[in-house]
């Protein structure tokens, strides 16, 4: 079966058939490519015939533009397999062809416009889409917008939407009436799509949106409805014929963007219209599709008969269904900073921040994420793993889902036994044999398995029968060929196309389009703020009663779900979190059978948090403000001590105990060997004033208030490693501080600079100070040193809590907790009956009564209550050594500017990752390392984990080097290259006071120390200092100096530019590189010089960056160091990035040197050919008093002037047009590194060298009006960079300023996307060019464009010329097609004469002859008359007088 539901080509290929007579046909053939050689057959799929003569006999013997309907030519009875656009035109000798107006970018009605053969099934079909109603249709959020509302009285009292549905189809759209504040809006109306069927439209789309205005609407959830699922072709070979479209009454789940905090913002419309992944359920609606084979339409909307409401109400039965979810691990996750908490929801049902569903143990409880030791984070649950249970009510389609599940069992069963046998096909023999015959065995037992009868249920519909007949039908058909297979001697490798065909067909039927109950959604949440999410198909964990292949393929069992962030499109996508969890959904009256899927011992509590504030000294709740007494985790939801309450069925077990909770009480510094403190110095200052310190002084990196420098201590178990110092390495100035302008109501600028400005009002400086953990000091500290009275203190209420007290901390919590029974049921089903919350309201006349018996709570009351914690107390994990050998990778992408990399694989396993080492500058790097894994920790029973085990990640990073914008002994963390000695300073002569003599004749370095001796001499002598000293006597090292370049050096010569070079010494040898200067360049990028030195060093330092180096103390770096002058000391003379390697020889010889040659440019052509101008603006006026102009354009590349070129002139254009069919050729060098054309020429006729320069590859194009007396007047122009410019527009009339520069009315959406022509090569379209007048751009012209890049080689393969000159290839260019008054006058006269004159005057000349030649008769005449009237009467005269 075949499939193309898109259109094959929206463009045109030219066929030119010649000699073809009339009586003859076309034919038309689908094929598919295989890579295969000219002389291979290749597959056809789809043809399409029609005879000549028909087409001969239609107006102009042509059919332009029409849709081809392909069919499979071996059935041609058969539906539409796709697709195909062509015109059509058969020419005689010497006709032409018609013109074509149209375009290639019309937006026709495919079914309108299809030519269609005899004999093909395509019929007019009209769907029958009748609307019932929705559910859980609700709004945006409650931000911004909808509190000042809520503040003014303004939708005060509206708690539904304005809703209606939207219904697109083949490019029509039908809406249903607009249902008015209602979350379950009836709509009961039908609407009719009239299609072709098979349709080129495969999905119906369904979007319900929120009328905010009578022209506005905002979109609140999509989706979709696929026609390929809801029907089916028949063939001759099945017995069971196809069947048309026919869908429901089923509900279909709707999905968008969460509904919290979005403030109205359209950013996630995205999502709610369907064109990405929904991440969150926003309702659902209840449909039903007929098809009926009528061409006629009527309505496109009516109201549905009462008979069709009376029959849906069958279809609203809900049963109960119950879910739990036990995390596991929740590891691989990025660096979050406030606490964590998964939230797990079934549409409505178990989302904490939705009011329409009572209040569930849908949440786990706040942890923060602890530190791996190398990369990532992961919670600490360690064997207390949270655990969240709801209940939800549903319509019980367990007669779809159960076949469902059979189905994709066998699938992945077969697909599994598939697999094998193809990676063990090469060897062949008794085993590949035993492995076939089990796979067909296995295929006849699963297919000879029955489904369970469509029992007359109310849900069952026309579709659920058709499929249930499909699905038997296949299993039947695909039993009785594996049996024939089975049962004969055959090849293996011939038969496995059958199989895989099997497998195809099987995929097709095993999907449910009528599946309504929606996905299982997880979030992650940092604080209150929703960050990643992951959907889970409700079928692949729901149980079934009928037997195992029924339930889903993770039924109770422990899965892998990879969490993502919504909207993530990046192609380096990174997962969130990877979280291991165990899911089981059932019916109500299956939770007994839950019992068998759960290990551990199911603990239920209700939780709150007691508040204190210290003031004067003093810890009381008088300093708390709007902080509660009794809060939740995050201290925002007050709740009352008196006012817990246990649900429904449950007890309390016990008095309230403080319970710390460890999760949360695991530092920043948690899994950390070094970590860096820092503390955010603040000072402001009025208009001309001096900076003072700020009212907040002391602040972290968000401006929130922060302990002083002087009151941090360091943690026990840790050390400091150095002082507080300034951090000088980011955008800072020289003192460290960064500058901003605080705009209100901010009182902190969101923006900072390192460069003070007058009007900024705010700077700070960062301080830091690292610090190291003790070797000797053991984790569980933490645990021994908790408060005996549970309390935890932190700086501000919000942060982050720790154990011990510091001077810096005025809040302080501590967590109480009481454990829940339940009354009568017992075992872990009893947490399903956990709905409502803990903490109400009420009289104490009431409260016995309340403990009997739930009160009952309205929506409102129950949003910000609490809800008990469950959690699931596991046996001791099992510990696994896990090894992994790394060893090579090939054919990397380079990342680096060098085209090469800096690989590392990083390897993670749960809540433990490692990294390889790095190897330097290859695409095909070698690591050969074995990284192990000691003691990792998996929970679940052995056979389980075989089964499930957890997945292990192998990530690929390009490590970058570091680039110290300073001398490397000037890195504070390098300690001025000193060991463990100091250096002094030795004197001659006598040092008074502060003033030092400035004789030093050398300096001495050692070390000292002072100890006491004990005063008892029997007393052991305390160790000596200094032991394992290093040698003393000198090394021989091998040292490699790589100089990469310099930057801005003082200029030497007249013209502001210099000459420079290297020169080099060490001890007693120089190296001199005076011939290979580089030329009038204060920015040199010097060709790589290794420059090697077999050298003892200085005491102080020739050991320094060789133990540095051993301690993997210093990176891979490139340094910068200052150049000096000695005529000028002090003054800087520009400065020298490079790096040293120093090699002891004693250590053997080092590896070969770095590559750092740079990379040169390449050389590229650059073809630009003008084909036509538009909207040319009309410089000049004719002696007619025409407006007009003669246009030209003019080009160059900048920086490459001598290149320019002109295009020949369009004379005379009267509407802007002009029509020219010109190529421009530019030849340049192209810097890929640095993305810049590199140009060498000469700054004056008298220099000796070229200058390099470095230039944007910008084209320049400009519009000209020529003019043969006076000087040609300028028009407009273009400019493109190359590197990255829009795309242009494919018609002139869409070429507008909108889309290719940013308006003040218009949003940047409407602009065309950036591309690069050196990633592209080649484009084609129109472009606008320009003029400036005060700051905005007017538009001048039009230009059509083909721009194509090409190497040099090529241009030789591909070769072109200038103009029209030969060769005129690649392509041809034919003269333009201009009209006859394209001409320059005074070269043709008579033209001139001809379209000047005549074309404008010509009615005019008409008129004056048809006026003045009977005029020149009638004038004639008269003249005439006397004259023959006189000789009339002479010749009269005369003839009387002969007479007589």
């Amino acid at each position: 079966m075949f499939s193309l539901s898109k259109c094959i080509s929206s463009y045109f290929t030219a066929l030119q058939l010649n000699k073809v007579v009339r009586e003859k046909g076309v034919e038309w053939q689908l094929m598919w490519s295989t890579g295969a050689s000219t002389n291979q057959s290749v597959p056809l799929l789809f043809e399409f015939f029609v005879t000549v003569l028909r087409r001969y006999s239609v107006t102009d013997h042509a059919v332009l533009r029409k849709w081809l309907l392909l069919y499979e030519p071996d059935d041609v009875q058969s539906m539409a397999k796709g697709y195909l656009k062509v015109s059509i035109i058969v020419l005689t000798a010497g006709s032409e062809a018609p013109i074509d107006k149209r375009g290639t970018n019309e937006e026709d009605d495919v079914e309108s416009n299809l030519l269609q053969p005899a004999g093909i099934l395509s019929r007019w079909v009209t769907f029958e889409v009748k609307i019932y109603r929705a559910e859980d249709i609700s709004h945006m959020s409650k931000g911004l917008m909808s509190n000042l509302k809520h503040v003014f009285g303004v939708d005060k009292d509206k708690e539904g939407v304005d809703s209606f549905l939207e219904v697109s189809f083949a490019g029509k759209k039908v809406v249903t009436k607009v249902i008015e504040n209602h979350v379950n809006p009836e709509w009961n109306q039908v609407i009719y799509l009239k299609s072709r069927f098979p349709s080129l439209c495969e999905s119906i789309r369904f979007t319900v949106c929120e009328r905010k205005s009578a022209v506005k609407s905002h979109p609140l959830g999509t989706t979709y409805l696929s026609i390929s699922k809801i029907s089916m072709t028949g063939s001759e070979d099945d017995e069971t014929p196809g069947f048309l479209p026919t869908f429901g009454p089923c509900f279909l789940n709707l999905y968008g963007s969460p509904r919290e905090g979005l403030d109205g913002s359209d950013k996630y419309d995205e999502l709610n219209l369907g064109k990405s992944e929904g991440v969150s359920y926003r309702g659902r609606i209840l449909i039903e599709l007929v098809t009926r084979m009528d061409e006629t339409l009527g309505k496109t909307v009516d109201n549905l008969s009462f008979e069709d409401f009376s029959i849906v109400q069958r279809y609203l039965q809900r049963r109960r269904y119950s879910l739990c979810v036990v995390f596991y691990s929740a590891t691989q996750m990025q660096d979050v900073k406030e606490p964590v908490q998964f939230e797990v929801s079934v549409g409505n049902y178990g989302n904490k921040f939705d009011k329409s569903c009572k209040l569930h143990a849908s949440t786990t409880q706040y942890s923060h994420a602890m530190f791996d030791g190398n990369f990532y984070y992961y919670l600490p649950w360690c064997d207390t793993k949270p655990m969240v249970a709801l209940t939800s009510h549903w319509e019980n389609i367990e007669h779809r889902l159960d076949r469902l599940n059979v189905l994709l069992k066998i699938i992945d069963k077969l697909g599994g036994n598939l697999e094998e046998i193809r990676t063990a096909l090469p060897s062949e023999g008794t085993r590949l044999t035993s492995m076939w015959v089990k796979m067909l065995d296995r295929i006849v037992k699963d297919c000879s398995r029955s489904f369970p009868p469509l029992k007359r249920l109310p849900q069952v519909t026309a579709l659920d029968q058709q499929l249930y007949d499909q699905q038997v039908m296949l299993l039947k058909k695909i039993r009785k060929s594996a049996e024939k297979l089975r049962d004969r001697n055959i090849n293996m490798k011939d038969k496995l196309p059958e199989v895989e065909e099997w497998l195809e067909r099987l995929s097709v039927l095993a999907e449910e389009p009528q599946n309504s109950l929606p996905d299982v959604v997880l979030w992650m949440l940092a604080g209150e703020k929703r960050v990643a999410y992951a959907r889970i198909k409700a079928h692949s964990v729901l149980f079934s009663r009928d037997s195992e292949k029924s339930c889903g393929k993770f039924c109770g069992r422990l899965q892998t779900v990879f969490m993502k962030q919504p909207l993530d499109k990046s192609q380096n996508q990174r997962n969130v979190a990877q979280l291991r969890v165990r899911i089981w959904m059932g019916l109500s009256t299956d939770e007994e059978e839950f019992e068998k899927y759960i290990d551990g011992k199911v603990l239920v509590t209700a939780e709150r948090y007691e508040n204190q504030a210290r003031v004067m000294g003093h810890w009381g709740t008088s300093g708390l403000l709007q902080h509660p007494t009794f809060s939740d985790a995050l201290g925002k939801i007050k709740l009352s001590r008196k006012d817990f309450y246990p649900l429904r069925g449950w007890q309390w077990d016990g008095k309230w105990t403080i319970d710390p909770e460890r999760c949360l009480l695991f530092d920043a510094d948690a899994g950390h060997n070094e970590f860096t403190d820092e503390v955010y110095e603040n000072e402001t200052h009025l208009a001309g004033g001096e900076w003072s310190p700020a009212l907040e002084q002391y602040t972290d990196k968000k401006g929130n208030r922060h302990s002083p420098m002087e009151e941090i201590e360091c943690p026990v178990g840790w050390e400091w490693k150095e002082e507080w110092m300034p951090d000088f390495y980011g955008a800072v100035d020289e003192h460290g501080w960064e500058y901003g302008k605080a705009v209100s109501p901010e009182t902190m600028p969101r923006h900072w600079n390192p460069t003070e400005k007058a009007y900024h009002t705010h700077r700070r400086r960062r301080w830091k100070r690292e610090r190291v953990r003790k070797p000797d000091r053991s984790r569980q500290l933490k645990r021994e040193e908790i408060d005996s009275d549970g309390w935890e203190y932190a700086p501000l209420f919000g942060w982050k809590f720790h154990v011990k007290q510091n001077k810096g901390d005025i809040y302080r919590r501590r967590r109480w907790r009481r454990r829940l029974i339940p009354k009568e049921q017992l075992g872990p089903a009893a947490i399903f009956r956990l709905e409502g919350s803990l903490c109400r309201e009420s009289s104490e006349g009431h409260l016995e009564d309340l403990e009997e018996q739930e009160k009952p709570v309205g929506r409102q009351e129950l949003y910000g209550m609490t809800a008990p914690f469950i959690s699931c107390i596991l046996d001791p994990p099992i510990a696994f050594q896990f090894r992994g050998y790394i060893y090579q990778a090939r054919g990397l992408l380079p990342t680096d500017n060098n085209s090469s990399a800096d690989p590392y694989i990083q390897v993670s396993l749960l809540h433990q990752s490692k990294r390889t080492d790095i190897v330097r500058g290859t695409l095909n790097p070698i690591w050969d390392q074995t990284l192990i894994f000691e003691e990792v920790e998996i929970y679940g029973n052995l056979r389980e984990v075989v089964e499930c085990p957890p997945f292990v990640s192998l990530e690929l990073f390009d490590s970058n080097r570091a680039i110290y914008p300073c001398p490397l002994e000037d890195v504070p963390q390098f300690k001025g290259l000193q060991d463990f000695c100091h250096t002094f300073k030795l004197y001659r002569g006598k040092v008074y006071g502060d003033i030092e003599d400035p004789m030093v004749v050398g300096e001495f370095k050692g070390s000292f120390r002072i100890y006491p001796l004990p005063e008892d001499p029997a007393k052991p002598i305390p160790p000596p200092q200094f032991r394992q000293l290093p040698s003393s006597e000198p090394q021989i090292c091998l040292v490699r100096v790589y100089i990469v370049r310099a930057l801005s050096l003082q200029p030497k010569d007249r013209s502001g530019t210099c000459d420079p070079y290297i020169k080099v010494s060490l001890g007693k040898e120089t190296v001199d590189d005076r011939e290979h200067y580089i030329a009038n360049n204060l920015n040199p990028v010097f060709e790589p010089k290794k420059l090697p030195y077999n050298f003892l060093g200085p005491p102080e330092e020739r050991l320094a960056l060789h133990v540095l180096r051993l301690q993997n103390l210093v990176p891979e770096h490139v340094e910068t160091r200052t150049l000096f002058n000695s005529t000028q000391p002090g003054i800087e003379q520009g400065k020298l990035q490079m790096w040293i390697d120093i090699f002891p020889k004693k250590l053997g010889l080092p590896g070969p040197p770095f590559n750092i040659t740079p990379r040169g440019p390449v050389r590229y052509i650059l073809r630009c050919i003008i084909w036509n101008t538009s909207d040319v603006i009309l410089q000049e006026t004719n002696v007619m008093g025409e407006r007009m102009s003669d246009i030209y354009v003019k080009g160059w590349m900048v920086g490459l002037e001598e290149q320019k070129q002109n295009t020949d002139v369009h004379y005379r254009s009267l509407d802007g047009e002009g029509n020219f069919n010109w190529r421009f050729i530019f030849q340049f060098d192209y810097l890929i590194v640095e993305r810049v054309l590199v140009i060498n020429k000469k700054n004056y006729i008298w220099s000796l060298d070229e200058t390099e320069m470095k230039m944007p590859p910008k084209l320049i194009l400009q519009l000209w009006d020529n003019d043969k007396v006076s000087f040609d007047d300028y028009l407009g122009y273009l400019e493109i960079n190359l590197n990255a410019f829009r795309c242009p527009t494919k018609w002139a009339d869409s070429c507008t300023l909108e889309k290719f520069f940013k308006q003040e009315d218009s949003s940047s959406n409407s602009l065309q996307k950036m591309i690069s022509l050196f990633k592209q090569k080649s484009i084609k379209g129109w472009w606008p060019c320009v003029t400036y007048e005060e700051g905005k751009p007017y538009l001048t012209g039009k230009l059509e464009l083909t721009l194509e890049l090409l190497t040099e080689r090529e241009a030789e393969e591909r070769p072109a010329g200038k103009g029209r000159d030969e060769p005129n290839m690649n392509p041809k260019l034919e003269p333009p097609n201009r009209p006859d008054t394209s001409f320059l006058w005074f070269r043709s006269p008579l033209k001139a004469m001809r379209h000047i004159v005549w074309r404008k005057y010509k009615w005019w000349v008409v008129c004056t002859l048809l006026l003045v030649i009977p005029v020149i008769f009638l004038v004639a005449l008269l003249h005439a008359i006397p004259n023959a009237l006189a000789n009339f009467l002479l010749q009269s005269t005369r003839y009387h007088r002969k007479k007589k």
